[in-house]
């Protein structure tokens, strides 16, 4: 809780609406919920439990207590597509929610079902909200220092398993690849918070994008060999890890999406909405650099992410 430009820390639990009860009400107006659990498979519930039934006890409690709530949600609730559906060429603009994308992915699932939920009180006049769905959030922008839970940032965890293989397939490189500095997106974020009632749903994402191929460069730089190899060549090299327990483990990330059909498609998103309404508001998005995808590849190479 910010108080007098102080914080207090204060212990609750977003899934028990009794422990909501215990906040002081009259000191705050504005709640941003960034609680998620972000793996993207479980066996025990806790991910709807979280990111779904979580926003909820959130809204219901705001629509209460006359709060404005900022739910924060991510750009890949656009979905995804097999690789025989008529998606081709469509993106998720932030007017949008479904337009006929898969959402098999629990994660993806659980935070599509809250913004619904969030939508149909905002839509009934019930509540006052915001959602914000951010991008790839990295390291931040001024040091490179990641997130503690860093393990589960499903883009590092594919570049480790193009590390552990020593390669990728050249039809990748050219790949689009977004990098939001979490610095930055939580700038933008609060930016975004204060905007009036008239808009509801934004996507903070960085509006500069560049390839894997320069990912790879990095890579390389700081000494984790990624070779380019025929699309054939990786599946080999995909196949013989797949015999290997530990290198099995490590390639998981690319195998996610796999169907007997062939590579599920994740759906992009339009930020331009968005891109503009920030520089409205006197933010403007970093350009990513070598220097920064070095200090980003670098802090967790120290932390032996790649081993």
């Amino acid at each position: 809780m910010l108080s007098k430009n102080r914080i207090f820390v204060l212990e609750g639990d977003i899934t028990d609406p009794d422990s909501l009860r215990k906040l002081p009400t009259e000191e705050f107006d504005t709640v941003i919920n960034c609680a998620a659990n972000v793996r993207h498979f479980d066996s025990d519930g806790s991910i709807e439990r979280v990111n779904t039934y979580g926003a909820k006890v959130l809204a219901d409690f705001c629509s209460e207590f006359g709060k404005r709530l900022i739910q924060v949600s991510i750009g890949s609730v656009a979905g995804t597509a097999d690789p025989d559906m008529a998606l081709e060429g469509v993106s998720l603009k932030e007017c949008e929610l479904f337009f006929g994308q898969q959402l098999g992915n629990k994660y993806i699932h659980s935070k599509y079902m809250a913004e619904q939920y969030i939508l149909k009180a905002v839509a009934e006049e019930k509540l006052d909200a915001k959602i914000i769905r951010v991008g790839n959030l990295m390291s931040r922008y001024t040091d490179g220092e990641f997130q503690k839970n860093f393990e589960s940032n499903n883009f590092m965890r594919q570049l480790r398993a193009f590390v552990t293989l020593g390669c990728i397939p050249v039809s990748a490189l050219d790949t689009a690849v977004e990098f939001s500095p979490i610095d930055k997106t939580a700038e933008a974020l609060v930016l975004l918070g204060g905007t009036d009632s008239r808009f509801t749903v934004f996507q903070a994402s960085n509006g500069h994008i560049i390839e894997m191929g320069d990912v790879v460069d990095a890579l390389n730089s700081l000494d984790l060999p990624v070779e380019v190899v025929t699309d054939e060549e990786f599946a080999v090299r995909i196949r013989d890890a797949m015999n290997d327990e530990k290198k099995s483990m490590n390639i998981s990330a690319l195998l996610s999406y796999n169907t007997s059909k062939g590579q599920i498609r994740m759906i992009p998103y339009d930020n331009h909405f968005t891109v503009k309404a920030l520089y409205r508001l006197g933010f403007k998005w970093p350009m990513i650099e070598e220097k920064y995808l070095r200090s980003a590849i670098e802090a967790l190479k120290t932390l032996d992410f790649f081993d």
